[in-house]
C-alpha cells in the first residue's frame, strides 16, 4: 500500500488524479440504467423478475424468491445472539438516523463517546 503524507505534491497529485478519473460509464448507461430503474418503480416485482432474468437469474419468479417464515425461522436459529443483537442495534441506529433526518438540524449522543449530526 502507498502511504502519502498530506499536504505534499505526491498527495495533491494523486487526490487531484482520483477525483478526476470519474465513474467510466457512458452516457447510453446512464440512460439504459434510468430505464431500468424507472420500470421497476412503476413495475415493481413484476420489472425486478424481468430483470434479474435477463442479466442474473434466469428462471427466477415472484414465487421462489418470497421467504416463508419457516425460512425465516430457520435462518435465524443458525445464527448466533451476538449477531441478532447486532443486527438489532444496526436497526435501531438506522431508524433513529432517519427520524433526525426529518428534522432540518439535529444532534445525536445516544451512545457513549459518539457524536452524530446534520
Amino acid at each position: 500500500m502507498k502511504i502519502y503524507t498530506y499536504p505534499s505534491k505526491s498527495a495533491e497529485k494523486r487526490i487531484t488524479s482520483i477525483i478526476n478519473r470519474g465513474l467510466g460509464f457512458k452516457k447510453k448507461d446512464y440512460h439504459q440504467v434510468a430505464q431500468i430503474l424507472e420500470d421497476v418503480r412503476k413495475n415493481g416485482d413484476k420489472a425486478l423478475i424481468k430483470y434479474a432474468n435477463q442479466f442474473d437469474c434466469p428462471g427466477l419468479s415472484i414465487k421462489s424468491i418470497k421467504v416463508t417464515p419457516d425460512e425465516i425461522e430457520a435462518a435465524a436459529k443458525k445464527v448466533g445472539k451476538p449477531f441478532i443483537r447486532s443486527l438489532n442495534r444496526a436497526i435501531a441506529q438506522i431508524e433513529s438516523f432517519h427520524k433526525h433526518q426529518l428534522c432540518n438540524s439535529w444532534i445525536n449522543t445516544d451512545r457513549p463517546g459518539t457524536f452524530l449530526g446534520q
